[in-house]
Formats: structure tokens, sequence, C-alpha cells
């Protein structure tokens, strides 16, 4: 039996960002229920690459998107280059539009 043999490699993708992507998803679940707006995430576990689209509802297909970002996370420590430096403040740019799209609760009066 042949056994491979892989290098142990620390994630590079810290808490923080975790924390941010899941602040995406759940985002995008809220944005989405509100019916204005659709928001689609897709994570590249090959490239780590993190894909959100907004499109305005209802959805239909070839539908354009009206706000896309692309964040490569950074890669594990094993040799191979991180993609992008920026992608802690990538995340929080992202939350911050997403956040924008929530409807805004009426005052009452």
């Amino acid at each position: 039996m042949t056994v491979l043999s892989f290098p142990a490699a620390a994630p590079a993708i810290t808490s923080g960002m975790r924390a941010l992507m899941y602040g995406v998803q759940d985002l995008a679940l809220d944005i989405t229920a509100q019916g204005q707006h659709h928001v689609h995430t897709h994570f590249w576990a090959h490239t780590f690459e993190l894909d959100i689209r907004v499109t305005r509802a209802p959805h239909k297909m070839g539908c354009q998107s009206i706000w896309a970002k692309t964040i490569y996370l950074p890669r594990n420590q094993d040799g191979r280059p991180a993609l992008s430096e920026t992608a802690l403040d990538d995340l929080s740019e992202s939350i911050a539009y997403l956040q924008s799209l929530l409807a805004k609760p009426e005052a009452c009066t």
C-alpha cells in the first residue's frame, strides 16, 4: 500500500476573516429574504476565491449584477503565494455595502 504524505500547512485565513465570511453569508440571507435584491455567494476552494454578486429581484437567468466583488483569500503557507494581502479590508468593505442594502425600519411618529 502506498501512503501519500503532505506537509502540514498552517492556514493563512485568520479567525477574523472567517467571521467576516460568515457575516457575508448571514447578510446574504437577510437581504435576499427582503425580496428587493438577491445576493449570491460562492467560495471556490481551488483558488481560495470568494465571489459575491448582487442582482435585483426577481432574479432571472442572465440578469446583470448591480454589484460584484471577488476576494482572493490568502492561501495556506505551503509555498504557494498569497493572492491578496487586502482580503480583510475587502471583506470589511463588502460587509459595509451589504449592510447598506438592508431595509431601514421606518421611524414611528
